[in-house]
């Protein structure tokens, strides 16, 4: 498996830091009923880099989801991790925007490894929540990782939380052991 990082241009980057500025994006005064979305792992971004480490379909169809909520009247946070040099926030639309959360440092932790840090993450998601006031009708969480820190902010914020699993079963767990022999690691 590629774990390397993806090509991002200069010009991104400043698009992205300015985009990080904009108090706009947010847009936490709007009357829309607002969904959050948690996907916890990979490059999650309005474009994200298919093929990098842990992006992929998932992904998109994380993306794409929310952009057709967003066309039934929704406005949708896109909860996701922060790392690297990422911005805060990144528009996808009018009513999209991906929110990145800080936890387990800055390099990228692969999602076999990501379990330890999710309650550090969740706990920031929820302090920059009731910092911005933020109110959700439901919570839609993708993939086991994001599962358990949906269904922890689920229960703090007493929303209803949905989750999509993407993957299940004995299959994924023989193709993890092959990919990622002897285990657990520190990360």
């Amino acid at each position: 498996m590629d774990q390397t990082k993806p090509e991002i241009s200069a010009s991104e980057t400043s698009a992205a830091a300015a985009a990080t500025s904009s108090p706009e994006i947010l847009r936490a005064d709007s009357s829309l009923p607002r969904i959050a979305m948690v996907s916890t792992h990979g490059y999650v971004a309005a474009q994200p880099p298919l093929g990098a480490a842990d992006t992929g379909g998932q992904v998109v169809y994380v993306i794409e989801l929310s952009r057709k909520l967003a066309q039934l009247g929704y406005e949708v946070d896109i909860w996701t991790r922060r790392f690297e040099d990422q911005p805060e926030m990144e528009p996808v639309s009018d009513q999209v925007r991906v929110i990145r959360v800080p936890c387990g440092g800055k390099q990228f932790i692969p999602k076999e490894y990501l379990s330890e840090k999710l309650p550090q993450w969740s706990e920031n998601a929820l302090r920059f929540i009731k910092k911005h006031g933020l109110k959700y009708e439901f919570i839609n969480s993708h993939y086991w990782d994001a599962g358990v820190a949906g269904q922890h902010l689920s229960e703090a914020l007493d929303v209803p939380h949905v989750h999509t699993p993407h993957s299940l079963g004995l299959w994924k767990k023989r193709q993890m052991e092959n990919d990622y022999p002897g285990g657990r690691r520190e990360v």
